[in-house]
């Protein structure tokens, strides 16, 4: 359990009930005890739609109330829904229920009402936007956090409070009310409300000023206007009757027609009148009857007609019974015996023909080979095989006999011209091999080879030695006297990097000490001149003006002389004087109460920064004497800058590395000197050569040329063993041959002398073997062609017996050919079906046509019916008998209608127009007169009316003249309106002006806390929010920074590849999104701090972040959660694996697919 600090509270979710909530019933998510030194991170999982955003609404809804019109009751009626948990309190666990209710909405696990309070103390007061604020991440906050950064500019109190509290648009809001502020009053600006306010102020006194008024001349002009007024209404009520009168007769005159119109319809009524019934749909009904009658009579016509043909048509049909009972044993006969048939008849003359032919070139094969008689058997391919195969050795044989032969020849001729002038050599040849394997071995033109790279490489790193002693200036001595480097480069480049930046930032403390002093000095000045200037006006001097010039005022309403007007103008000048007074010491006042909080905001900058030029000198010199130590080691001069170290150090090591290279080409120098030495000493001993013979080039060109030598005398005497070698082998080969060439004629001979064809020379056969084979296949093809014919012959003779047997059975005639006799049964069978097929479908024609006739009387019935049932409704309801009675008593029923409707409209609109309630009355002033009498009368009220009208304008134009007369001097009040009016702008202008100061003073004091903020909260968040933002960004950024920017500081971020600093600005908008992330986490650790942990809650904040970044983010979230319960909402799997990954046990995992 945790331990609950002081002035704070704990609260911890320890179980969610969805008991009916959203698609949610009786659904819990158990987050279970919280293990002592772990994490206490749950991942609640479900995919899209799950319920992962109704999950975390149901926990806001619990903590603090369901919404009046919530969007969650749509499984659930509002009066069903129903919310429970199990809540840890300050270590107490509270079993609660909310439920949909004005009142007593959150209940006990027992269902009784539960104080409110009791979550209001544990959320420190929270409301739902609050905590929502401050304790919950979703996307949408991520990236508009993102934007508050970019927004603020980077300024640090702005971040710190913003991450804190939740916030967002912090800097708008500030600048809103700046900008308010100077809406009131700005110098430099052309317009403000006071600005307008004083040229209005002015123009009203200016008035009250210019206004005198002669009583006696207001008196008379104010009875004058009363007259006109009377007269003008007397005209008016005049006029207003005359045109009653004249609206009243032209509507006579304009009604006296329409009730003509009236009488005619109701005399046009008078023919139909008893058809009182009419719907709209009858005539589209009697339309309709009368059109299926027609068409049912068309019908009829039609199906008699058919009726008619078709029994004509099944008479005329002659139907052939005998045929159709053989169709089979037909069908059989025109199938393949009659196809064969027909084939033989076409094929046997050209078959016999081809015989023939055949015939004939098998006596000229038997002719040309010398036959008289031959069998089939003699002529098999496997016979004529083996003669081929034994012919074909003979034949190779011989061809590979002669090809050795002429080898052999060319083998004599080549071994002469090798041996042709062969000499013996006498001379001793040294032992080749032994002096070539030494060559090889010594290797003389590499030895040579080294010992000049040696001396080349000697004196290049002679020259590299001079030129690193030379880069080490200052310090002067050998290569014996190098010294050892005490740090590394890379310790040099930070040691100078880090005193840059302590010197910069010196520097800057010192820049920012002064500007502060001389503008805490500028502003002590202004402040003690505008405390000794005596221009400012006392309340008490306002209030006594003010009485003096009401005083004045009214002695001059007594009496109205110039003398009374001359002092009235003379305090107004006066209060005007005060007035402007005011209104300057209104400005003062706010710059004096703005000059004293910039003053005391100052005087806590000056300590600051005197505190912090103290602190960083102290630090320059401490890293001073270590720096001093470092140059005493390497004997270099005390005035030796940290930036050339790294520099110095570099050219230290390139002097130790050029000192080591030429040592080690020295040793290979003398190593190459004693190598050629020992090979001159082997090379003379091989060669016997005198020690005066020469170096190791000379003794290596004396011993390839000895080789060479002997490499001739070997390579001639190869040669020669090769010839004969290959001469005794070609006389071999010919020897062989001979042998294979008896052997095959003998089995020739075997062979042909047992064959009856009697065929001698293998070659003489190669001629006659293609004939050979083609008698083969003429023999076999003449005894197949023979058997064709003969079957052919036995097919024909079958189907002329069956053809005409059969139609001896049907009674056919015997005279015709076989192929005639059987078209003849073909054409008859075809038209016994297709009068078989005709009478069926006449028959069913026949059906149809009689079913139609049957329909069609139905039809008629049917129209009978329904023109009986329509006619009742009528008069002469027995006469309407067809549907042409029935349409022209729909038409009657129609016009009825008709003239009803037009005699209501006349009516109406005659009522309308005399203005009558009720139509007996309209009709009786009607009656009383005519249009003459009415047109006469309209007339003369028309002449009255006219003159009414002159009359009334005339009286308008004095009442307008008497106005403009007694406007033109102002009544008697005109003066007290323009001083409530002026009263009314002070007051405005007073409530203005304190306005603006209160925003000018809220501004000052909003900037000063974030100050305050910024300077309390500074190591502590800044510091969390570094370690986070380090991690999110996978160590791309390595720290964070702040940099002075006038009154304020800027948060900056180093990144580590360049040591480059990195403002808000400039970052990516992925970079801003983890430094805002980075924020909260802080902010909430800043709350734990101060004693309130309440559960964090996050939905999908990390889809944006690539795994390396994910798993950072989800390190943090465990991090916390050792502080606090953290809870994070997804629908990515992958998150769900890497958390498992990263945190295994540390996390929780909670599926929301079983609440499905």
């Amino acid at each position: 359990m945790r331990r609950k600090m002081w002035g704070g509270h704990i609260m911890r979710l320890r179980r969610l009930d969805l008991t009916r909530f959203g698609h949610f019933t009786d659904f819990s998510l158990d987050f279970g005890e919280p293990v002592p030194g772990k994490t206490d991170l749950h991942i609640i999982f479900g995919p899209n739609e799950a319920g992962k955003t109704t999950a975390f609404e149901a926990y806001l809804d619990l903590l603090f109330g369901i919404h009046a019109r919530s969007q969650y009751n749509f499984l659930h009626d509002y009066d069903n829904m129903r919310i429970g948990a199990c809540l840890e309190i300050d270590g107490v666990e509270r079993e609660l229920v909310r439920i949909k209710k004005r009142q007593n909405d959150l209940l006990d696990a027992s269902g009784n009402p539960v104080n409110p309070a009791i979550l209001t103390r544990a959320l420190g007061g929270m409301n739902r936007e609050q905590y929502q604020a401050m304790f919950s991440l979703d996307d949408e906050t991520i990236e508009k956090g993102g934007d508050d950064i970019l927004a603020s500019d980077g300024d640090l109190g702005q971040l710190l409070f913003s991450a804190a509290a939740g916030l967002s648009d912090l800097s708008s809001v500030l600048d809103k009310a700046r900008e308010a502020a100077e809406n009131f009053h700005k110098k430099s600006a052309r317009k403000s409300f006071l600005a307008e306010a004083r040229k209005t102020l002015k123009a009203l006194e200016k008035e009250i000023r210019e206004f005198d008024l002669n009583a006696t001349r207001f008196r008379a002009l104010r009875a004058a206007l009363a007259t006109a007024e009377m007269d003008e209404k007397a005209a008016r009520k005049e006029r207003d009757g005359l045109m009653g009168d004249k609206a009243r007769f032209e509507a006579i005159i304009e009604c006296l027609p329409l009730l003509a119109d009236l009488n005619g319809l109701h005399s046009d009524l008078e023919a139909v009148k008893d058809y009182i019934v009419f719907q709209g749909t009858w005539p589209e009904q009697a339309r309709g009857l009368h059109e299926r009658g027609v068409a049912a009579t068309a019908q009829e016509t039609a199906a008699q007609d058919t009726l008619k043909t078709l029994r004509k048509k099944q008479i005329e049909i002659k139907p052939d019974p005998d045929i159709l009972t053989v169709k089979q044993e037909i069908e059989q006969l025109m199938d393949v015996p009659r196809s064969r048939a027909l084939t033989a008849s076409d094929d046997v003359p050209k078959r016999e023909q081809e015989l023939t032919e055949l015939n004939v070139d098998i006596e000229q094969a038997m002719k040309d080979l010398g036959l008289t008689e031959v069998e089939t058997e003699i002529l098999a391919e496997p016979v004529l095989g083996r003669f081929e195969r034994l012919a074909n050795e003979v034949k190779t044989a011989r061809d590979a006999l002669d090809t050795a032969r002429d080898e052999e020849r060319d083998a004599k001729v080549e071994l002469d011209e090798i041996s042709e002038g062969e000499a013996e050599e006498n001379q001793a040849i040294p032992m080749v091999d032994d002096l070539r394997a030494l060559l090889d071995r010594l290797e003389p033109e590499v030895l040579v080879s080294q010992l000049g790279e040696a001396n080349v490489a000697i004196g290049r790193e002679k020259n590299a030695v001079r030129d690193a002693l030379a880069g080490l200036v200052p310090w002067h001595g050998g290569t014996d006297q190098l010294p050892v480097a005490p740090v590394t480069e890379d310790q040099a480049r930070r040691i100078a990097g880090e005193h840059t930046v302590r010197k910069d930032e010196h520097k800057a403390a010192q820049k920012e000490f002064a500007k502060v002093t001389r503008e805490l000095a500028g502003i002590e000045a202004r402040l003690k001149t505008m405390k000794t200037d005596a221009s400012f006006f006392s309340d008490e001097d306002k209030q006594v003006a003010r009485a003096r010039r009401d005083s004045v005022w009214n002695e001059h309403a007594r009496a109205l002389t110039r003398e009374t007007a001359d002092k009235f103008h003379e305090e107004l000048a006066r209060v005007d004087t005060l007035q402007d007074a005011q209104f300057e010491a209104v400005g003062r006042l706010a710059r004096l109460r703005e000059l004293q909080v910039n003053a005391a905001d100052l005087t806590a900058q000056k300590t600051q920064w005197k505190t912090q030029v103290e602190t960083q000198a102290q630090a320059l010199e401490a890293e001073q004497g270590t720096f001093a130590a470092i140059l005493k080691q390497l004997a270099l001069p005390e005035k030796f800058e940290p930036n050339d170290l790294q520099p110095w150090l570099k050219s230290l090591a390139g002097a130790h590395k050029a000192t080591a290279t030429l040592a080690q080409a020295k040793e290979a120098q003398m190593l190459a000197q004693a190598n050629i030495a020992q090979a001159e000493a082997a090379l003379r001993k091989a060669l016997s050569a005198a020690p005066e013979a020469g170096d190791l080039s000379d003794l290596t060109r004396m011993t390839r040329k000895t080789l060479e030598d002997a490499g001739r005398a070997q390579e001639r005497a190869s040669a020669i063993q090769k010839a004969r070698a290959k001469l005794a082998k070609r006389e071999q080969k010919v020897e062989e041959l001979e042998r294979c060439f008896s052997d095959a004629e003998d089995k020739w001979r075997t062979q042909a002398d047992a064959s009856p064809l009697k065929i001698d020379d293998p070659s003489g056969f190669h001629d006659a073997l293609p004939t050979l084979r083609k008698l083969r296949i003429w023999l076999s093809d003449r005894e197949k062609l023979s058997g064709r014919i003969e079957a052919m012959k036995k097919d024909s003779g079958d189907f002329g017996k069956a053809a005409r047997d059969m139609n001896t059975r049907l009674g056919g005639d015997q005279h015709d050919e076989d192929f005639v006799l059987a078209q003849q049964l073909i054409s008859r069978l075809k038209s016994a079906e297709q009068a078989s097929r005709d009478l069926q479908t006449l028959k069913s024609q026949i059906q149809e046509q009689e079913d139609m006739l049957v329909s069609v009387g139905k039809e008629f019935n049917n129209i009978a019916a329904a023109v009986e049932e329509m006619a009742t409704v009528f008069p002469d309801a027995s006469e309407i008998k067809t549907t042409e009675d029935l349409r022209n008593a729909v038409s009657n029923a129609k016009k009825a209608d008709g003239l009803r409707e037009g005699i209501a409209d006349l009516q109406h609109r005659i009522m309308l127009r005399l203005g009558q309630d009720d139509f007996d009355a309209a009709l009786e002033i009607l009656e009383s007169t005519d249009i003459p009498e009415a047109t006469a009368r309209l007339q003369a009220v028309k002449a009255d009316l006219a003159e009414a009208e002159n009359t009334l304008e005339d009286a308008i134009g004095d009442l307008r003249a008497a106005g403009d007369a007694l406007a033109a001097v102002g009544d008697d009040d005109a003066v007290a309106r323009l001083q409530e009016k002026r009263q009314v702008l002070l007051l405005d202008i007073a409530e203005q002006a304190k306005k603006s100061l209160r925003l000018r003073l809220g501004v000052l004091l909003a900037e000063r806390a974030l100050t305050r903020y910024r300077d309390t909260h500074r190591s502590g968040m800044l510091a969390a929010t570094e370690k986070a933002f380090t991690k999110l960004t996978a160590g791309r950024y390595a720290k964070l920074v702040t940099q002075p920017d006038g009154q304020n500081e800027v948060l900056l971020a180093v990144r580590d590849e360049d040591n480059r600093s990195i403002s808000a600005a400039k970052m990516s908008k992925g970079t801003r999104f983890q430094l805002y992330l980075a924020l909260r986490l802080a902010g909430y650790g800043q709350f734990v701090a101060d004693g309130t942990i309440l559960p964090f809650i996050s939905d999908d904040i990390l889809e944006t972040f690539d795994n390396t970044r994910t798993s950072a983010a989800l390190d943090l979230l465990g991090q916390i959660s050792q502080s606090g319960q953290a809870l994070y909402f997804t629908h990515h799997e992958h998150v769900v694996d890497l958390a498992r990954e990263r945190l295994g046990e540390g996390c929780q995992i909670h599926n929301l697919s079983a609440g499905q």
